[in-house]
């Protein structure tokens, strides 16, 4: 999905400049935001479970089922919304193929959608119905299988725990090596033979990209043993405790800050030594398949591990300046926004590149321009989204929470159940 250029060539070229290696590198954003998620999964459930440990059962259901309500309304009204309707919102040259740029193959796997499995049916290669939709459908696989984790990190071992954390790392590099050696993927996901193979086989599969999930929990079970030893005294978990302590020394937490910073930029501008070398025909053959699949291996570790060290800091109340900026109140309302402007921006770059009455002339300006533009329309589309269809389903169901809390207060069996539902991951679409 690209404008037409009346430059094409140049734009091409111009896209494989070290200018671009930053646009190149937004793809780690998506890990960032598996990072937070796994985060507040694990502090927030933690955190519930803690309460009632023979509750357990009940708030995994309720907060899968929290997920669950909170996700579907406005990603169903999305994918109904322009798959029926987004091919009569525009017009021009581009709208003569309307059916082959907006059905995709909704007719038959709009459901896997609403099931989150989108990413493996149809055929083990995912359906593009919504083409951003593979990320909900991780986030979903993720969650089930940390709601596991952490019930026995709670209730049998804290050891346990740790180790099967790790353990899916292992398993996140292992599988994206084997799939990046057995496909003969390119790091570069514009290399144009194998594009649509690294989209299908390890871009949206949730056994390539679960590292950064896993480690967004290790640091989601430290802050909970912080504030567990603040409020009772007791050390819940040795290993994290020690980390705390460790992040007292000044020494020790610059150099985790720094050191982590360092590991994300060499993950990002290591690729610039193939990003820079398209060849002709635009296959990114510079790195051999070796280089490729053992870069592929660590890359979303490293970048989740990098980032671990860097917001391990702030979490526990260190750098104050940053922490501070990033608490900053336009940034909660953009979060409001967030879900909604996900899934509706591809959709509206479509309408508008292939609405073009004439060709544009690629430039870095005109680039910088787009995106301010996107982003601002973007937004504005979101806002009625938001107040017509996410806060409204939000309101019911916590009306509907809220009169069974009141039900059953008189029975004793009251452990602000609701609460949990309503908290436990407002992660994977804000």
């Amino acid at each position: 999905m690209v404008p037409i250029n009346s430059n094409y060539s140049i734009a091409i070229d111009n896209a494989t400049t070290a200018n671009f290696i930053i646009v190149q590198a937004g793809f780690y954003a998506v890990d960032t935001f598996f990072w937070m998620s796994g985060f507040l999964a694990a502090y927030l459930f933690i955190t519930e479970i803690e309460k009632n440990k023979n509750l357990y059962l009940l708030k995994i259901f309720l907060a899968i089922l929290h997920r669950f309500l909170r996700i579907i309304p406005v990603y169903m009204f999305c994918l109904f919304f322009f798959w029926t309707l987004q091919k009569h919102l525009g017009s021009g040259p581009g709208y003569v193929l309307i059916d082959e740029f907006f059905n995709g193959d909704c007719q038959d796997y709009w459901y896997t959608n609403l099931i989150f499995l989108n990413n493996f049916i149809p055929e083990g290669r995912g359906s593009g119905c919504v083409e951003v939709g593979w990320y909900l459908a991780n986030d979903m696989q993720f969650f089930i299988v940390a709601s596991i984790i952490f019930v026995l990190y709670i209730k049998t071992s804290r050891v346990l725990g740790w180790v099967l954390i790790i353990l899916m790392c292992i398993i996140g590099c292992v599988s994206a090596g084997i799939v990046a050696h057995l496909h003969e993927l390119n790091t570069i996901i514009f290399a144009i033979d194998k594009c649509q193979e690294y989209i299908e086989y390890y871009y949206t599969k949730p056994y390539t990209r679960s590292p950064p999930y896993f480690l967004g929990i290790i640091c989601g079970m430290i802050l909970y043993t912080v504030k567990h030893y603040k409020e009772n005294s007791v050390v819940y978990d040795k290993l994290a405790h020690k980390i705390v302590k460790s992040c007292e020394n000044a020494f020790f937490r610059y150099s985790v800050f720094l050191i982590g910073w360092g590991i994300v930029n060499v993950f990002i501008f290591t690729e610039f030594n193939t990003f820079n070398k398209p060849g002709s025909s635009y296959d990114f053959s510079y790195w051999t398949g070796n280089e490729n699949a053992i870069y592929m291996t660590f890359n979303r570790f490293g970048f989740g591990l990098g980032l671990s060290m860097v917001l391990l800091p702030l979490l526990l109340g260190y750098f104050r300046p940053i922490s501070q900026f990033m608490l900053l109140y336009p940034w909660c309302i953009l979060a409001k926004l967030t879900f909604a402007v996900y899934l509706i921006h591809l959709p509206i770059m479509e309408i508008v590149w292939k609405s073009q009455g004439s060709s544009y002339n690629y430039g870095v300006y005109l680039n910088i321009q787009n995106t301010v533009y996107f982003f601002v329309l973007s937004n504005f589309f979101a806002v009625p989204i938001v107040f017509g269809i996410e806060m409204p389903t939000v309101n019911l169901e916590k009306l509907v929470f809220y009169q069974n809390k009141h039900e059953k207060t008189s029975s004793g069996h009251t452990e602000d159940i609701e609460h949990h539902s309503f908290k436990l991951n407002e992660t994977s679409h804000h």
